[in-house]
């Protein structure tokens, strides 16, 4: 059977290099084959990974890899390649001349409004503000389960895009019962912690002491950016 690495991928137009893999745990990487948005796709047969070299908006889709003769069980991975319409850190489409805020803790530039769309976990005009292992939704004003610390476990959420469906901070695998390790943190556990302490809910603690090129409230700044000047939030 096959698993997606990651379930689901936001990329800008003109980024090279795109890639999206599964993993393979029995067989042969010959049997697999690939559709997209239900179109058989011939061109990617026998291969654990397709590579995009140039990404353009009529990439985006829903992407299924699976076992050669299995397509009808849909036993295997889906995944969503959402395409921003503009370049990294540019919105307003179709000149995409206006400059995005900084995002932070995953968040994604919403190409239309210029404003920051925060994973779960995470609120503020750039994602800065920790909400905790049991609050989701816009202002984090949501619980999973009350009186529940890690309340969302096994919680799938999904953000507007162009944010895809991640589970909540702390969590990851396919049912998002596994918990962040080595450093992670954030939804799906795709961030990376810049100090030596690190929750897998919120990241860097606010007073934490930053890796080398990283500063500011929870490490979340470094020279490429402009500097952080958030927080009363405990």
């Amino acid at each position: 059977y096959v698993k997606p690495i990651v379930r689901a991928k936001t990329v800008n137009a003109g980024d090279s290099n795109v890639i999206l893999g599964v993993k393979k745990f029995n067989g042969s990487e010959n049997d697999l084959r690939w559709a997209k948005d239900g179109t058989l796709e011939n061109k990617w047969d026998g291969l654990k990974k397709i590579i995009f070299d140039t990404i353009t908006v009529a990439d985006a889709g829903i992407y299924e890899c699976f076992e050669y003769d299995r397509w009808e069980e849909r036993k295997h991975a889906f995944m969503q390649l959402i395409v921003r319409e503009c370049p990294h850190n540019k919105w307003s489409p179709p000149h995409c001349n206006m400059s995005c805020d900084v995002c932070y803790n995953g968040g994604v530039c919403d190409t239309y409004i210029g404003t920051c769309i925060c994973p779960s976990g995470f609120d503020g005009s750039n994602c800065e503000i920790p909400t905790g292992g049991n609050t989701f939704g816009r202002d984090g004003g949501t619980q999973c389960t009350t009186g529940n610390n890690e309340g969302c476990e096994g919680k799938l959420i999904c953000p507007p895009a162009p944010q895809g469906c991640a589970c909540h901070a702390g969590w990851k695998g396919f049912r998002c019962k596994w918990k962040c390790k080595n450093g992670k943190y954030g939804a799906d556990c795709l961030q990376v912690c810049h100090c030596d302490n690190c929750d897998r809910f919120i990241g860097c603690d606010v007073n934490a002491t930053c890796r080398h090129g990283y500063s500011g409230p929870r490490c979340l700044g470094t020279s490429f950016q402009r500097p952080l000047t958030f927080f009363c939030h405990a």
